[in-house]
Formats: structure tokens, sequence, C-alpha cells
């Protein structure tokens, strides 16, 4: 008889498991967008970089990217290098931006490759996240690029996969998520590259801690 109490309490916590799960993956079918980030609120200053003003981004790129929120500024610091930031926000499942190795090479930059892969990984010093990093060239002109993913939380990964699982659990289990990307490149100076990579890592580390208090701040409803 104790067993049989036991197996039907066991039943009905599976029901009510089950019942949870099929309103998370409902809502995430059937997504109500999430409240946006202010991303344009982040901070003039990273690490040693300021910034040198936001910038307007075309409006074709905007109507295939359709982000709920973004910010495209302009950073500059003392040693006189410039370096530019790209990030924006989709508040349902829409996924956004894609790997940004297929916009420049769409718009004419060769990638180079890396032993195996285009794409290498680092992990941003002081920080616990890992960002992607290429090298794009035209003509005489080489682009360091840095980029990496948010979800709704704090969550900052170099894994595409891991931020939409992380973006999925959130939908699951809280009915609403959200999934960002960032980015942050400059141009390599003959003979200073090996500082110019340590510059934009001071900007790529400086902007972590910021977009996490964006990201987690409390925003108002979203519009129905």
């Amino acid at each position: 008889m104790a067993q049989a109490r036991k197996n039907a309490w066991l039943i009905v916590l599976l029901l009510a498991l089950a019942g949870a799960a099929n309103a998370g993956i409902s809502k995430f079918r059937n997504p109500e967008a999430a409240p946006s980030p202010d991303l344009a609120a982040l901070p003039a200053k990273a690490a040693d970089w300021e910034s040198g003003g936001d910038l307007d981004m075309p409006v074709d790129v905007l109507r295939i990217l359709r982000p709920d929120a973004f910010v495209s500024r302009l950073y500059r610091e003392p040693g006189g290098r410039d370096a530019l930031l790209f990030a924006q926000f989709h508040g349902t499942n829409r996924w956004g931006a894609h790997q940004p190795e297929v916009c420049f090479t769409s718009q004419g930059w060769s990638i180079e490759y890396q032993k195996l892969a285009s794409t290498v990984e680092k992990t941003l010093p002081g920080t616990s996240v890992s960002v992607n990093r290429f090298l794009a060239r035209k003509g005489n002109t080489t682009q360091l690029v840095y980029y990496w993913w948010f979800s709704s939380g704090t969550f900052q990964t170099a894994s595409r996969t891991a931020q939409m699982l992380d973006a999925l659990r959130a939908r699951i289990m809280k009915g609403r998520g959200g999934n960002g990307f960032i980015e942050v490149s400059t141009t390599l100076r003959p003979g200073s590259e090996t500082e110019d990579e340590k510059a934009l890592r001071r900007l790529a580390s400086g902007l972590v801690p910021q977009f996490r208090v964006l990201i987690d701040a409390p925003r108002p409803p979203a519009a129905p």
C-alpha cells in the first residue's frame, strides 16, 4: 500500500512537470517579446577607451537584422587607436545576427585562415568569457575582430550553441527570453599588431561587465 501511494505521488509529480514543460514550450513557440535592455546606455568609457560617439546604422542593415535594441559606437584610446562596437538584442526567439565572417566576406573581405579554422576562441583577461577572434583583409587593410553572444540573463559566451541553449532554457522556464550579439573590431597598424590586439582585448574585457549590468538591469514591460 505504501509503495502504491509513493507511485501515485510520483505520477502526479511527473504530470505536473510535464504540464510546466508544455506551458514553457507553448510560450517558446508563441513567444512574447522580452523587454529590451537599453544598450545605448552603455557607459562612455571602457578600460582606457573613450566613446567617440554613437553611429547611425544603414536602414537596409537594420531592415535585415530587425533588432529590438542595438548600439553602434566608435571608441578611441590614448594610443591613437580607433575601434568599432556593434551590439544588438532580439526579445523573441528570432536569432538575429549570424557569424560576422559571413558579412565581411560578402563585403569583399578575405578571412585569414588559422590552422584548420578561420576563427579561434580567446578568453578575455580578467573575465571568464571566451570570445571568437578572426582577421579580415582587404587590400592593405587588416581588421581584427572579436565577437561573442549573450542571452537574456548575464550569460556571455563565444559559443552560439551555448547561447541558444541558454535562451531556450530561459524561454521554457520563464516563458521569456532573448538573445544578443557583441562585436568589436580595430584596424591593425603595420609593426604595431601585437599592441593593437592587446588594446582591443582591454576594450572587450572592459565591455563584459558593462553589458552584464545592462542585460541584468530591470526593464519596463515590452509593448503589447
